[in-house]
């Protein structure tokens, strides 16, 4: 299946890789499908290598018992940005609209944003984003970013 967008055709089949030039956009978490926005987005302070470990560890679980799939694109990212640091890009999607894109493009350290899409099922999607929701305040403090806002830097994240 394929579209016209403004960069032309675009096969729907194919996973669109992150460019420099579109890093900045992850920031907004806009979505993990095409047209498709966040409808919640939350963010939290991994504080360290061992929370970011854990954190990965805890987004491969919930695709496993979503039955989503689950992608780490974060290498990839800091090759083409060509940086240093940690560069955080984890996906959880189910392919027809519904999951969630995780990064730090745009936040220092460990800081993560977490968009959540709904999919064609708004109740459903809503369902999914409180299941994690509640899963991941098992381990850290999440907060609810402002709608009409993309995440923020966290004046009391300690990260190092």
């Amino acid at each position: 299946m394929s579209y016209v967008g403004q960069m032309g055709w675009v096969d729907m089949n194919l996973r669109l890789r992150v460019t420099p030039a579109i890093g900045v956009l992850i920031l907004a978490l806009c979505s993990c499908a095409p047209g498709k926005s966040s409808f919640l987005i939350v963010q939290l302070c991994l504080e360290n290598k061992e929370g970011l470990k854990d954190f990965t560890e805890r987004l491969r679980w919930i695709a496993r018992s979503e039955q989503m799939e689950f992608v780490d694109d974060s290498s990839y990212v800091r090759r083409e940005l060509d940086q240093a640091g940690p560069i955080i890009h984890l996906e959880v999607d189910r392919g027809d609209g519904l999951g969630l894109t995780a990064t730090n493009m745009g936040l220092p350290g460990y800081q993560v944003g977490i968009g959540f899409t709904e999919g064609a099922n708004p109740p459903e999607g809503h369902a999914f984003a409180k299941r994690v929701v509640d899963q991941l305040k098992t381990r850290w403090q999440v907060l609810t970013v402002p709608t009409g806002r993309g995440a923020f830097p966290l004046k009391n994240c300690v990260s190092g």
